[in-house]
This record gives C-alpha cells, sequence and structure tokens, in this order.
C-alpha cells in the first residue's frame, strides 16, 4: 500500500508498506476488481468520487483506469483532469509551465 502525504512541510512525505495497509492513512474497504488487461493493471469503473460527489467521468460508457504505482502523474482527457485538478485544489503540471513562461 501506498500513502503520499499532502504536507510539504511534514518530513514524513508518505509510506510504503509491502504485504499489508497502515489504517491511519485511510478509511473505508477495498475491494478487489477484474482487470482488463493484466499487461498495465488496466481495470474498467464506471465513476470516480472525489469528495463523495460524483466526478461524471464516464458519461458515455465504461471507462478504464490503470493502477500505475510507479507515477505520481495524473493522465487523463484534459475535462476530466481539469475537473479533478479543480476538486483537489491541484494545478496540472502542463498549466503550471505554461503559466511560468507567460509570467
Amino acid at each position: 500500500a501506498f500513502y503520499l502525504n499532502g504536507n510539504p512541510d511534514d518530513p514524513n512525505g508518505g509510506e510504503f508498506v509491502l504485504g499489508g495497509v497502515d489504517t491511519a492513512h485511510y478509511t473505508g474497504d477495498f475491494h478487489d476488481v477484474p482487470l482488463v488487461s493484466e499487461t498495465y493493471w488496466a481495470f474498467q469503473f464506471e465513476d470516480m468520487l472525489l469528495g463523495g460527489e460524483s466526478m461524471h467521468v464516464c458519461a458515455n460508457g465504461p471507462c478504464v483506469g490503470i493502477a500505475d504505482s510507479g507515477t505520481s502523474l495524473l493522465a487523463a482527457p484534459t475535462a476530466v483532469a481539469t475537473a479533478i485538478n479543480q476538486k483537489i485544489g491541484a494545478i496540472g503540471i502542463l498549466t503550471e509551465q505554461c503559466d511560468t513562461l507567460i509570467e
């Protein structure tokens, strides 16, 4: 299990637990989902909830997501990534770089 601390002032940046989880870092239950591609840990989903609210990301049918613990980047269609970034208070890396160049 991975935990990434969102507080840049905390010297504990996160945690990686092999063979278990640290219940101090999440609420709720884990659910097994079947993979649609074992070569890239791809799975099918119908929606995404952030703060208990639907993100309406799969309006045209099921979506395919990828569980990639090797990166902290979010790759998604522009409208979806923008909605997620707004909801969590993040700035897309390309947006940030473009804004820096413009300034």
